[in-house]
């Protein structure tokens, strides 16, 4: 996992978690149709927005860390991975969490049918954001080990530093001469 395809592979995946979990997480966890006692039918919803509020902010953070490790280099991508895997176990928690809480949700928005509980049907939502979590903590876990190793954004993007004295001397006319520069001028 070192050089370019160490980091081009290791940040694709770290961005296609963040994108599922962001995907996920808007759609509907849970729905449930219920009949009161007049006969009128309820409709009731929930996204993961409403269950497991705590997945899209992770998922944006997972973003923005993937490009902070473009960025970055040594120690710092090391962080970044360390970082990315903690964010990537607090997604798994708050999924596993939200599916927990879709029954006392959905029992909460049809309060008014005199229902006492709801049985909607599993949703693969939760578990695809899960999925995304776990991609997140591999990820997180192969920038902190290797991040160091892979190479950088180049010279030309780091900040400008003073230049070196410059030696009057034959040795370094002949030098310039060679990579093409008038010593003269």
């Amino acid at each position: 996992m070192t050089g370019r395809r160490g980091l081009t592979v290791t940040l694709s995946c770290w961005a296609l978690a963040a994108l599922l979990a962001l995907w996920a997480a808007g759609r509907v966890w849970g729905s449930v149709v219920v009949v009161a006692q007049r006969g009128a039918r309820v409709h009731a919803q929930v996204t993961g927005h409403d269950v497991a509020a705590g997945v899209a902010p992770c998922a944006v953070a997972l973003l923005a860390l993937a490009v902070a490790v473009l960025a970055a280099s040594g120690w710092m991508r090391r962080a970044c991975g360390v970082l990315a895997a903690v964010i990537g176990v607090v997604m798994v928690a708050t999924a596993i969490a939200g599916d927990h809480r879709i029954n006392d949700s959905l029992t909460g928005k049809v309060f008014a049918a005199q229902v006492a509980t709801v049985h909607p049907p599993a949703t693969v939502w939760p578990w695809l954001v899960v999925a995304a979590g776990v991609i997140a903590v591999a990820c997180g876990v192969v920038t902190a080990l290797y991040g160091a190793l892979w190479s950088g954004m180049g010279r030309r993007y780091d900040a400008p530093t003073a230049e070196a004295p410059v030696v009057d001397d034959d040795a370094s006319r002949w030098a310039a001469l060679d990579r093409g520069e008038d010593p003269t001028a």
